[in-house]
């Protein structure tokens, strides 16, 4: 399966706090894989949302998968690196052509308590054939959130805004 590792992992965060060091209270930054509205996607693929900065334990009631016709996909969530969480289908293959709608619900917030406020979701429809998928299924390193194209920065700005918070990119 596209995303799983070879052997058994776990993934953990820990956040030490230096005395002095200026406190980030706005939400976490949230980015999605795949892209909204994207198309050819794998049917093996493992839904992405991927953080700014370390989050409390997602499940199935934080981040849904639902088919074209609105029932939700039973599926398993993990975190599958420091800033990233899968979304693991128990079909494995997602229906081929099919649009899904993934959703994270509000609410979801970082180790200091500041909290997401508004339901992201996104839209995408599977390949038809596995010979047109495409994607990145790469997972950033740390807490890297990907903006690979205008269509991505959309959803983050989109996620800034609805939380009022500014994200500074100058580190």
């Amino acid at each position: 399966m596209e995303g799983a590792p070879p052997v058994p992992m776990v993934v953990r965060n820990l956040v030490v706090v230096m005395t002095g060091t200026p406190r980030n209270s706005g939400p976490p930054e949230i980015g999605t894989y795949p892209m909204a509205d994207a198309r050819q996607v794998p049917q093996d693929a493992v839904i992405k949302v991927f953080f700014s900065k370390p989050v409390d334990a997602l499940d199935g009631h934080d981040f849904i998968l639902s088919d074209s016709r609105g029932k939700q996909v039973p599926a398993r969530i993990d975190q599958i690196g420091a800033g990233t969480w899968g979304l693991f289908a128990d079909q494995v293959l997602l229906h081929a052509g099919e649009t899904y709608t993934a959703r994270l619900k509000a609410g979801v917030c970082d180790l200091f308590h500041n909290c997401t406020s508004n339901d992201l979701s996104w839209r995408f429809t599977t390949a038809k054939e596995a010979a047109q998928a495409a994607g990145d299924t790469n997972i950033p390193m740390g807490f890297a959130v990907p903006h690979q194209n205008a269509n991505r920065n959309a959803v983050a700005a989109l996620t800034r805004r609805a939380h009022g918070t500014r994200t500074d990119r100058s580190h």
